[in-house]
Parts: C-alpha cells; structure tokens; sequence
C-alpha cells in the first residue's frame, strides 16, 4: 500500500503513518484538496498585493494626494517587488518571488506532460494552468517537493500580508529573584499585543491577560518605556497614520521634544488591546 507523500497523518494507524494514497497517485484525496486550495488562496493574495496601502509607499506631491511620513512602508515596499518580479527568486529578507516560483514548476510540468504553457505568463493564467493538471501532478515523484515550495511561497505572503505585531519592552519583570536572595529578578520583560500570556524568560513568572492589570501596577511608571510613532508602527503592525488617530482618541502623555515626539509603550499596547481584542483599555 502507498502513503500520502504529502507529510499527512492517519489518526487511525497505531503507528501515525500517512493516509494511504489514492489508487494511482501519490497523495491522498485531502492533501490532493490541499494542494488545490493552496494554489488557490496564493493566486488570491497575490492579487491583494497591489491593494494594500500599508505595503505601498507613502509618495508625496500635490498629485499623488498622499503625504509622505515616517514607517516602515519603503523597506516593506521594496520586498514587495522582490515577491512580483521574476527575475528574483529570493531576496536576503526570504520573499519569495511568486512568479518565479510558478514559472520553474510551470516549465517543469510542460516539459514533462506535454502540455504547453500559457502564454502570456501570469500568476493568475498560471494557477489556473495548473490546477488544470492536478491530477496529472498528483502522480508525479515530485510533488512532494512542489507541495513544500508551494506552502513556503504561502508562508512568504502571509508575513507581507498579515504581520504578527513585534513585542514591545514594558519593563522589568517584579517576580522575586530565582536566587531566593531576596530580591527581584529584574529581568526585561517583552510581550506581543496579541499574546494571551506574558512570561518571563530568566524566572519564569508568568501572567495571564486577565492578570495584566496587576503586573502594571508591580511594574508602575519607571517601567513605562517610550517609542516614536514609526517604531510603534513596527512593533504593533498599525500604520502610522492609525496611531495617530488612537493618540488624539485616547490621550496619550506626550514625551521627548517637538522635533521627535515619543509615546507610552504602555498606553499604545493599551489602545491597541481596546480596538483588536475588545478589551477595556
């Protein structure tokens, strides 16, 4: 009997093998789903590419009707067309291109099956052409190897498109020292805005969301920490533009000088715990 070459497991099997392939291919019917629905969905993001403002640069001039301002938005912009044009299959970053992705198993395929390949070449004619073959790739020795290029070439998108927010410093952790001498440990404490725990790693204090409200008190203002709206941006994955509205909305303590002005780590992971988690700030 032939196993699923896809890396799937059969709950069923005592020893957790893979699914057994369908007659004549080397997958079975649910990762032959899954190749189907990943060539799907990473047509689908690819075309989200152009439409996100968040991926594309702030351009200034009376014509563009934008302003220019401070973020991340060149660098993102730049791994953007690494991820569109052919020519490079990965930057130093990991973005993978998804054209030329496509276009190695695309020739690879046509070469094989004898099937030519569509012309002109886009992401679009180019899923389709695939999907067209499904069945056909099923069966070849290689599709494990399509499958894997497939999912990181997923993986690549989704961190363009759906960024986890970065952890913010918000202080030193106030759990009593693992050196039972009294003291508190006073290692640097960091947490992602959409974490459900906050831990720290040299003690190994831990908190739950609901008990943030006393860590906050035990941290109290010396370990409020500050940042500028473009590293606020970074590290919470909201533009800048957001942040300001929740600035004006919330009433943050303004720091540094006028040039430069700096914000309350602590009151922004607050605003953004009000709006993304339905949390009373």
């Amino acid at each position: 009997m032939i196993r699923c070459v896809l890396g799937c497991r059969d709950p069923e099997d005592p020893d957790g093998l893979p699914y057994p392939a369908e007659n004549g291919y080397l997958t079975c019917r649910p990762c032959g789903l899954r190749v189907r629905d990943l060539l799907r969905r990473i047509v689908d993001d690819y075309a989200l590419l152009d439409q996100d403002e968040q991926l594309i640069p702030e351009r200034s001039g009376a014509t563009s009707g934008r302003r220019t301002g401070p973020g991340p938005s060149v660098p993102i912009q730049l791994t953007v067309v690494a991820m569109t044009d052919i020519r490079s299959a990965q930057d130093g970053c990991g973005a993978y291109s998804v054209p030329a992705v496509l276009d190695s198993w695309i020739r690879a395929a046509a070469e094989e099956s004898g099937n030519a390949a569509p012309q002109p070449p886009t992401v679009a004619g180019d899923v389709r052409w695939l999907l067209g073959l499904l069945s056909w790739l099923r069966q070849q020795p290689w599709i494990d190897e399509m499958y894997r290029e497939l999912r990181e070439l997923q993986h690549a998108l989704d961190d363009q498109l759906r960024p986890r927010p970065g952890s913010v410093p918000i202080g030193s952790c106030p759990a009593p020292s693992p050196d039972q001498d009294g003291s508190v440990c006073g290692a640097p404490l960091r947490v992602r805005p959409d974490a459900e725990r906050i831990r720290c790693r040299v003690c190994g204090a831990s908190w739950e969301r609901a008990h943030w409200d006393e860590l906050g008190a035990a941290l109290g203002n010396p370990g409020d920490t500050t940042a500028a709206y473009d590293e606020l941006s970074v590290q919470l994955g909201v533009p800048v533009g957001t942040l300001r509205r929740w600035a004006a909305e919330d009433g943050w303590t303004r720091h540094g000088d006028k040039s430069r002005p700096a914000w309350s780590r602590r009151e922004a992971l607050a605003s953004y715990r009000h709006r993304r988690n339905d949390m009373p700030a």
